[in-house]
C-alpha cells in the first residue's frame, strides 16, 4: 500500500525546512567529519609534520598515494549524497508526499553515510599502518597540540 501526504502550502514549506535543515545537519556532521580524516591523511603535504614525524620518503610517497585513493573515494560518496538530496528535495517539494520513497531514500543515504565512516575508519588504519610506534604517539601530540 502506497502512503501518501497532502499538505497545505504553508505546511508543506515548514515541513520542508525542517527537513532541509535535518538534511543538512546530517551532512555537516559528515563533513566535519571527514575534514577531521582528511588531516590525517593530508599530513604528508605539512613539511613540518613530516619533519617533526621523521618520516621517510617512502612513508610519506605510501601516505601520499593513499591520500589520493581516498579522496577519489570520498569524491564518489559525496556525489552520491548529493544525488539522494536531490531526489528527496524533489520528493518533499511535491504537493503528494511519497511517504515510502522519502523512506528509501532515507536508508539509502544512511548506507551512504555509512559507507562514509568505514572509509574514513580506514584511512585511520592505512595512517596506523604506515607509521612506526613513535610516529604515532607524536602525530598523537601533533594533532593535540592543533585541536588544542
Amino acid at each position: 500500500m502506497k502512503t501518501v501526504y497532502t499538505l497545505k502550502k504553508g505546511r508543506r514549506v515548514i515541513a520542508l525546512l525542517l527537513l532541509l535543515f535535518f538534511f543538512f545537519s546530517i551532512a555537516g556532521t559528515a563533513y566535519a567529519e571527514s575534514e577531521k580524516q582528511l588531516s590525517v591523511l593530508a599530513i604528508w603535504q605539512d613539511k613540518n609534520i613530516v619533519a617533526s614525524l621523521e618520516l621517510t620518503p617512502e612513508q610519506v610517497k605510501e601516505i601520499q598515494e593513499a591520500d589520493e585513493e581516498a579522496r577519489k573515494k570520498r569524491t564518489d560518496l559525496w556525489a552520491k549524497m548529493e544525488e539522494i538530496d536531490q531526489k528527496l528535495y524533489r520528493i518533499l517539494a511535491a504537493d503528494v508526499i511519497n511517504e515510502r520513497a522519502v523512506k528509501i531514500l532515507t536508508r539509502t543515504k544512511a548506507g551512504v553515510r555509512e559507507k562514509m565512516i568505514l572509509q574514513m575508519a580506514e584511512e585511520r588504519l592505512i595512517v596506523g599502518r604506515i607509521l612506526q610506534p613513535e610516529q604515532k604517539e607524536k602525530l598523537e601530540q601533533v594533532q593535540k597540540d592543533l585541536e588544542g
